[in-house]
């Protein structure tokens, strides 16, 4: 009898053995990552890499968690192959303003017609109609996955309102630990709901991370956030081949050779400051117009403010020169068939991914002074930076440009690539994401 149960034993030994080592070999923890936006953008693009990321997937099984809609949809069809649309892709229904009011601000009518029709959803969202169905749906997600960490992607805070809702979800459902990603720069509040929704926020997410150090600051001055608890890694990239030559590419747009080749691509909006660069071109046709005649620029990007643009090039005669080629999912051809990149955000930005694609690919860069923008670029060794201040950008802008036309700095694009590898490759990024994943798991 006694050796019957020690044999019983030696099985239950050896069987816990064994499954224990299978766990380790085969199981990995289940990270959930979430985003809402209106638009794919620079933000999105980075989830991309965390998702693509060689050195995440050998940790955790990921699942991308995000709010379904037509412009989206587009976007992630050519981001993700079929295989990772089925096994990595869980699009859902949430509800937010953010598309329709992007698709009202594309009609052509009358700003105070644009109010009155967006005012009644307006209303529903702020009397938190939205917050508790997004609350309920999240609820559902968090249950069905189960997972061990949640990755909060938002464009920006406060931002999308339902990255913040997912925050009380995570709370609610076994206190799922909550990474929450900023990407933009926040501004002050004096509304006393939304500090208290701060204050909420701060204390139940276990960290914050930012991409530049700027940002962080704007988190703790303008909303309390705990500074220890926000953790700073600069943004990567992708590095995408380049599948067109520059020959190629400018032959097929028509563009001389001999051109002093322009490239510009973000979403065409107020904060992306595109504006700015066309007042510059045109500053240059008035100024000097034997450079003006060798410029052509690469605007690529849709958005609310593309009408505008479009307008204002055909008013000062600017269509030869300026060449609107719309949303390019392979820009790295674009930015690589360039002589300058010009970066002319004023606002919402933390730190861009364009110009770490422009740094990468060695190119020249010129950019404004916002945000984690010098965190990237050194002025005048790795790049030009220029005040963001837009009483004078599009005069500076036009002085740097006629400036670098005439004299080729060489240097500029290659100190450009060199930082680049040095402090902001894919594989330093994996590997700082997932240092603080572990900081969570091993609490």
């Amino acid at each position: 009898m006694q050796l019957l149960v020690d044999n019983f034993n030696l099985v239950i030994r050896i069987t816990k053995k064994y499954v224990g080592k299978v766990k380790r070999i085969m199981g990995k923890h289940k990270l959930l990552i979430y985003s809402d936006c209106y638009i794919y953008g620079g933000s999105e693009k980075l989830i991309s890499f965390i998702i693509k990321n060689k050195i995440i997937q050998e940790h955790f099984h990921i699942t991308f968690v995000y709010r379904n809609h037509n412009i989206y949809q587009e976007a992630i069809n050519k981001e993700y192959s079929a295989e990772e649309r089925k096994n990595i892709l869980f699009p859902v229904a949430i509800a937010s303003n953010g598309t329709l009011f992007y698709k009202i601000e594309l009609l052509n009518i009358p700003t105070t017609i644009k109010k009155m029709i967006k005012l009644p959803f307006y209303v529903i969202d702020k009397i938190g109609i939205f917050f508790i169905y997004n609350f309920l749906i999240q609820i559902y997600i968090l249950l069905k996955l189960s997972p061990d960490i949640i990755h909060i992607n938002n464009g920006g805070y406060p931002g999308a309102s339902s990255c913040s809702t997912m925050v009380f979800a995570s709370k609610l459902i076994k206190k799922t630990p909550v990474v929450y990603q900023i990407n933009n720069t926040t501004f002050k509040t004096k509304s006393p709901i939304q500090k208290y929704f701060d204050r909420y926020i701060s204390n139940n997410a276990n960290y914050f991370i930012t991409a530049s150090k700027h940002a962080k600051e704007k988190l703790v001055n303008y909303r309390n956030f705990d500074a220890d608890k926000i953790i700073q890694v600069p943004n990567t990239i992708l590095e995408e081949p380049v599948t067109i030559s520059r020959e190629d590419l400018l032959k097929k747009l028509q563009i001389k050779q001999t051109d002093f080749v322009l490239c510009n691509i973000g979403f065409l909006s107020k904060r992306k400051g595109q504006i700015y660069l066309l007042e510059a071109l045109n500053l240059i046709r008035i100024q000097n117009p034997i450079v003006f005649e060798k410029i052509s620029l690469l605007l690529i990007g849709n958005g609310e403010e593309e009408t505008r643009l479009k307008q204002y090039a055909d008013s000062f005669n600017l269509n030869k020169q300026v060449h609107f080629l719309g949303y390019q999912s392979q820009s790295t051809n674009y930015i690589n068939s360039c002589d300058l990149f010009v970066f002319t955000s004023i606002a919402g930005e933390d730190m861009p991914l364009v110009i770490l694609s422009a740094m990468n690919l060695g190119k020249a860069i010129l950019a404004t002074d916002f945000a984690g923008i010098r965190e990237e670029l050194e002025d005048n060794q790795s790049g030009i930076i220029i005040p963001a201040d837009t009483d004078y950008l599009a005069q500076n802008l036009a002085y740097k440009i006629i400036e670098l036309y005439y004299f080729r700095r060489n240097n500029l694009g290659d100190n450009a690539k060199e930082r680049y590898q040095q402090l902001f490759s894919s594989s330093i990024y994996g590997e700082r994401i997932l240092d603080i994943y572990n900081l969570i798991l091993h609490k």
